[in-house]
């Protein structure tokens, strides 16, 4: 079953946490950064095959990337958001209660943060945050204090226009170190740790020209990190072999299709040696390199995906025991499924329609139905899609999704009429129809509305914030219908 499910603007950055521990009720949650109104919102999995309306939070402006942790060691998962036009990082702590995140604190970056991570860099048993700084080049660590707070950042040097950060113990010193990638000086960065949550200044790699997408594996099974880093404007991915001292070996470039987007590893042959497969926007491919288990990888083969491939996530789809592939198509709007043979070899299967302009996807069981399913964020429409997975290889085609605001069992419809400073509820009818509109009155410019159980009568209310008048309205569901 696929269902589409509304977000705020521009939906850019996906991710799923289990959330267990802030609810009572026990549910996982999807969560979205909406550039375009500086929000994110958290869709949590119902036990029916559908989520509950979003809960929003406000951001900094422009949230870029997002990412989900227990910052505070309080046994409840945080959020942690970098906020790009806005040089800051919020940090919102989770809570029991149905507030979810009660308290959001902003740290300041330096200019343009771009991605972040977390893990404890001064073994404290707290986790602290990393954050590439595009625009300034550098990379800010903030360290978690024990008391919910994290200390003013401190900057260290990368390359130009750092864009990617990941960190691992690269020199076999059982302390953290980072690897930023550089996207303007065809580099990449590799700052030591001392294990305190200082680092030593970078070390300067040469590597193919922007650099962006960077994941690292054993790719010779010598218990060495080795480095994989695509390069979009000149169609390669490289591989870098690790000496583990903090050292690499000069890269090795295997050509691509053009403008490749996206990389992932996983053993799509059986022969327990890791294997790169990497999606092309410009060609509508993906290139797969079958690894020999020392370091160095058999001629690609291709597979053709929908037009312009970006994000690509690996699972086990059809349950069968193979590594399959789940792919977005930015200018089809749909998703492609490959199934692996075993062999290195993909079977194309039918595609699946999302919403516009798909751009990110993750995969889990959201119905515990022990089956696997699939997120993805929609960027011109505002949505996510949701694709259940059936018993028998499939996904199940799309519906829409709004609520239910009068308990039929029908999805009814809520919009903001920005113009005309009101509101529109629309009851559906059994036909899939609607009655006509219901206006109510709103503040100055309503911009964005919710819907949730406020009040716990289990009656959905709505909430609904008003840019020119710099208030919220929120309507009380008193009756059957609003």
């Amino acid at each position: 079953m696929t269902r589409k499910y509304p977000t705020d603007n521009a939906p850019y950055s996906l991710t799923y946490a289990d959330f267990n521990t802030l609810k009572t009720n026990q549910k996982s949650a999807l969560i979205v950064a909406n550039r375009a109104d500086d929000t994110i919102s958290l869709l949590f999995a119902n036990e029916n095959s559908t989520f509950e309306a979003q809960y929003k939070y406000a951001t900094g402006m422009s949230p870029q990337s997002v990412i989900s942790a227990d910052f505070n060691n309080d046994h409840k998962l945080d959020l942690a958001i970098a906020n790009s036009d806005e040089d800051t990082v919020s940090i919102l702590l989770g809570d029991d209660n149905n507030d979810i995140f009660r308290r959001k604190i902003k740290y300041s970056t330096r200019s343009k943060p771009w991605s972040l991570i977390a893990d404890d860099f001064n073994n404290d048993q707290n986790l602290d945050v990393a954050v590439a700084n595009a625009d300034n080049n550098t990379v800010s660590i903030l360290l978690e204090n024990g008391n919910r707070t994290f200390t003013n950042h401190f900057a260290y040097a990368t390359g130009t226009n750092p864009r990617c950060v990941i960190e691992d113990d690269f020199d076999n010193d059982h302390k953290l170190d980072l690897i930023v990638t550089n996207y303007q000086d065809k580099t990449f960065s590799m700052l030591r740790g001392n294990g305190d949550g200082t680092f030593e200044s970078q070390m300067t790699y040469t590597t193919c020209s922007s650099p962006t997408f960077i994941i690292t594996n054993d790719f010779n099974r010598d218990h060495k990190l080795d480095l994989v880093i695509l390069s979009k404007h000149k169609d390669t991915v490289n591989i870098l072999l690790g000496h583990g001292n903090g050292t690499f070996q000069s890269e090795i470039k295997y050509i691509t299709g053009t403008y490749p987007t996206s990389v992932v590893s996983a053993d799509f042959n059986n022969d327990n040696k890791s294997d790169l497969v990497v999606a092309n926007g410009d060609d509508n491919t993906l290139s797969v390199f079958l690894g020999n288990g020392e370091g160095y990888f058999r001629t690609e083969r291709t597979a053709m995906t929908g037009t312009f491939p970006t994000s690509i996530i690996t699972g086990d789809f059809d349950n069968d025991g193979q590594q399959d592939l789940i792919v977005t198509n930015n200018n089809e709007n749909i998703i492609s499924l490959l199934l692996g043979n075993g062999d290195g070899t993909l079977q194309v299967q039918p595609s699946y329609i999302t919403g516009s302009f798909p751009l990110s996807v993750v995969s889990t069981d959201f119905n515990n139905d022990s089956i696997i399913d699939v997120a993805v964020t929609n960027g011109d429409d505002n949505t996510i899609t949701i694709l259940f997975g059936n018993h028998n290889q499939t996904f199940e085609e799309q519906l829409t999704y709004s609520a239910d605001f009068n308990n039929d069992k029908k999805a009814d419809l809520a919009v903001v009429n920005a113009l005309s400073n009101t509101i529109s509820v629309l009851l559906a009818n059994e036909n899939g129809s609607f009655h006509n509109q219901i206006i109510y009155a709103t503040g100055k410019y309503p911009c964005s509305v919710l819907s949730n159980d406020f009040n716990h009568d289990n009656k959905l209310d709505l909430a609904v914030t008003n840019v020119d008048s710099n208030d919220l309205f929120v309507f009380i569901n008193e009756c059957d219908s609003i």
